[in-house]
């Protein structure tokens, strides 16, 4: 049976970014990924100054900071179009070393997380690979996996074992810990589009819509792609709100179908939760396994880049 430091569950930016940080301090590590490849859609968006200096860390921070932009900062209008509320953001380096709040496209930042790990021949990645066991004992973890491909069950031994698979994370049903709701559960679509040509229109920072009736969100991204939310109600079906025709009727205030591809279409369900336990013995959870929070403030990855931080310099010390 293999025997590694630690194993990681999930190979996602938390996953990834904590992979980087242990290989860095002399640690074996496997990585166990559910998925045959990257994801190559947008998801994360924004990173703010300290998740930087994280990257910087692992190394990755030159070849990154070409593929962002700098964010502006965010305004809230409502429904008549009226400011509420203008909150720039400083376009000025930090305390950290960088700007305060950068727009990013989260399959550039993995490629870049994973060619890194490519270097350290302490690293094995398993893809397609689902855990389905965790053993937790006084001196070590045994990790029970099937490859999906041939249906085969493997076993392997590490010191740790780090759940960085998401909000559905089997890392934390193994622990047989329970998510806490904290009182915000709301259905959004997420639309990302690229634009075929430059439209000076569109607004360079992001716009918080304060509609009460179908409260928005749109979000300059990096090069052409544009990303627009909207809330949906409960009563209202899913196929309908994603359908192209409801899609372009929504945009239609912004953008007309000639100027732009569709790239993803999408509901999320926006929640505010955390998990009773973030440790169990020789098991820990980091990033959404551990804690969700709402889009709104860009806070998401960011919490887990600190997770992955915060984990690996405490196992190192």
């Amino acid at each position: 049976m293999k025997k590694y430091d630690i194993t990681i569950i999930g190979l996602g930016p938390v996953g990834g970014t904590l992979a980087n940080l242990l290989v860095l301090n002399g640690f074996s590590v496997l990585i166990l990924e559910r998925e045959k490849n990257l994801y190559s859609l947008p998801r994360a968006v924004l990173f703010d100054d300290e998740a930087m200096r994280v990257f910087q860390t692992i190394g990755i921070d030159k070849k990154l900071i070409k593929k962002t932009i700098i964010n502006r900062g965010t305004k809230f209008v409502n429904s008549a179009g009226k400011v509420l509320l203008d909150w720039p953001r400083p376009r000025s380096i930090t305390e950290n070393g960088w700007y305060p709040s950068i727009r990013f496209h989260q399959p550039d930042l993995e490629k870049l997380l994973r060619r890194n790990l490519r270097k350290f021949k302490e690293v094995s990645l398993k893809q397609n690979a689902t855990v389905t066991k965790i053993d937790n004992y006084k001196n070590y973890v045994e990790i029970t996996f099937e490859n999906t491909i041939n249906k085969k069950l493997y076993n392997v031994h590490s010191k740790y074992v780090i759940g960085c698979d998401g909000a559905r994370s089997t890392t934390r049903e193994q622990m047989k810990t329970k998510l806490d709701n904290l009182g915000f559960t709301q259905k959004w679509a997420v639309i990302d589009l690229i634009l075929k040509k430059k439209k000076k229109e569109l607004p360079d920072r992001t716009i918080q819509y304060s509609n009460s009736k179908r409260p928005a969100t749109y979000c300059r991204n990096v090069g052409k792609r544009r990303r627009w939310e909207f809330a949906i109600k409960d009563y209202e079906k899913e196929d309908k709100i994603l359908s192209n025709s409801y899609i372009w009727n929504f945009l239609k205030p912004w953008l007309l179908p000639k100027e732009a591809y569709l790239e993803r279409k999408t509901i999320y369900t926006f929640q505010s939760a955390i998990a009773r336990k973030w440790r169990k013995g020789r098991i820990f959870l980091a990033g959404d396994a551990a804690h969700l929070m709402p889009p709104f403030m860009g806070q998401g990855m960011c919490a887990g880049i600190r997770d992955a931080s915060n984990l690996a310099w405490k196992i190192s010390s």
